[in-house]
């Protein structure tokens, strides 16, 4: 058996280390062996190739995610353009837009493009999140994870290569969630989705189709993609999950792709496995232990939540060096007072001068940080510092990632959720009202 885990050297230095014990039945007895030996070094290796791989999958897709995101745009670019011109024009002739016979039709017309605008941005919204999980690099997090929500990520990553070579058919079972890392896990379904849809021609996706079936089986999870592709030369399954092996052409394939999947796959001490189909095409095999002293949790957190009384007005500052994107939250908020500061020192100052019961602040700002604010907030009112929740559109450096990890749900990502920025608010108003 081999296990990994960590361990202090003498000098005081943390590292890495691998336990193997076997044990063996000898003539005189029962005898174990054990070795124990460093493997920083070769973690280090394992994530940075880890990380190649995830990267070149973000390159292999990013024609198909330009596509995906251009649709939006361009509904969410009209629609909007649309709102805003028949608003001028209401604007130039009010007088003559109020006394319209279908100025009721006009509206309802504007609100639906305003609707369909908003919808547009959102799925923009997942994309970009889709490609910053993909792409997200670190430690990984041994956490519950939604096999089927991963499932539903890694379909969606993937579509825009899958729809036009074969249909998508889902068997999803009532499966328990299992424990290990959510990126590296989608990038598992990710890579073998292409997989499947690279092994089918282009242009005839109605003769063809790729299957993803999950079920439990023996306490294990199972997720089965089958597809109608060429399949996989008999004198290759032996070598798919090899490093470095591939059949792409030279220069479109690493090679790396399936290897790290099956070790991905193994550090959850689970399986994978691929064989061909009977009649045509491939068929890989997913197994990994399930949690399912976590679905009584899940079941607890999927309860619909008691009513809550109205939350009173607040006072609220704004600090954020886009100012459209301040004045956006500001809407958000527009059942509280709202105060906004486009300029960092200036919302400091605001900061430690006013009372407010909220503060929203920008985390990367060019001339002052919102680490910073918080730093210099914390140092001159500790109380008010308590008040803080931080806003961002994307952590680029080391110190900010760890702060934003820190703050737990005092972090919200732009594009803002209008839910968690109201839920932030009930939170510290809840926490520190008398």
């Amino acid at each position: 058996r081999t296990v990994r885990g960590r361990a202090i050297l003498r000098e005081g230095q943390e590292v890495s280390i691998e336990l193997r014990a076997t044990v063996r039945e000898l003539d005189d007895g029962t005898v174990a062996f054990g070795l124990c030996r460093e493997i920083s070094k070769d973690l280090e290796k394992e994530r940075a190739r880890a990380t190649q791989e995830r990267l070149a999958t973000v390159g292999s897709l990013a024609a198909g995610v330009a596509h995906e995101i251009n649709n939006p745009l361009a509904y969410v670019i009209a629609n909007v353009q649309y709102a805003l011109d028949s608003i001028t024009q209401w604007q130039m002739a009010q007088t003559e837009a109020a006394q319209e016979p279908d100025g009721g039709r006009r509206r309802a017309q504007i609100k639906e493009a305003l609707y369909e605008a908003n919808e547009g941005a959102r799925r923009v919204q997942r994309i970009v999140a889709d490609l910053k999980t993909l792409a997200r690099q670190g430690e990984d997090r041994l956490e519950p994870i939604d096999v089927e929500k991963t499932l539903h990520w890694a379909i969606g990553v993937t579509m825009a290569e899958i729809r036009h070579r074969a249909k998508l058919v889902k068997n999803f079972d009532n499966i328990p969630p299992v424990r290990g890392d959510e990126a590296r896990l989608g990038q598992v379904f990710v890579n073998i989705l292409l997989n499947a849809a690279q092994a089918i021609e282009p242009g005839r996706a109605n003769d063809n189709e790729i299957v993803v079936n999950t079920f439990e089986r023996d306490g294990r999870v199972v997720v089965e993609v089958l597809d109608s592709g060429m399949g996989i030369p008999e004198e290759n399954l032996t070598k798919i999950f090899d490093p470095f092996f591939t059949t792409k052409p030279r220069g479109i394939g690493t090679g790396l792709g399936l290897s790290i999947c099956h070790e991905i796959i193994a550090s959850m001490r689970g399986t994978l496995t691929a064989e061909n189909r009977k009649d045509r095409g491939a068929q890989f095999v997913v197994e990994i232990p399930a949690l399912s002293a976590f679905q009584s949790a899940t079941a607890a957190q999927r309860r619909p939540k008691s009513s809550r009384p109205p939350v009173r007005s607040a006072n609220i500052l704004i600090i954020d060096d886009e100012t459209l994107a301040a004045k956006a939250l500001g809407r958000v908020l527009r059942d509280h007072k709202v105060e906004i500061a486009d300029h960092a020192p200036s919302g400091l100052a605001l900061a430690l001068s006013k009372p407010y019961d909220v503060i929203f602040c920008d985390l990367m700002m060019p001339e002052l940080s919102g680490m910073a604010v918080h730093a210099a907030v914390l140092r001159e009112k500790p109380e008010v510092a308590e008040r803080m929740v931080f806003i961002t559109g994307g952590t680029f450096t080391e110190e900010a990632r760890t702060f934003a990890s820190d703050q737990g749900e005092r972090c919200l990502f732009k594009p803002f959720d209008s839910a968690l920025v109201k839920s932030a608010v009930e939170r510290l108003l809840a926490a520190h009202d008398p």
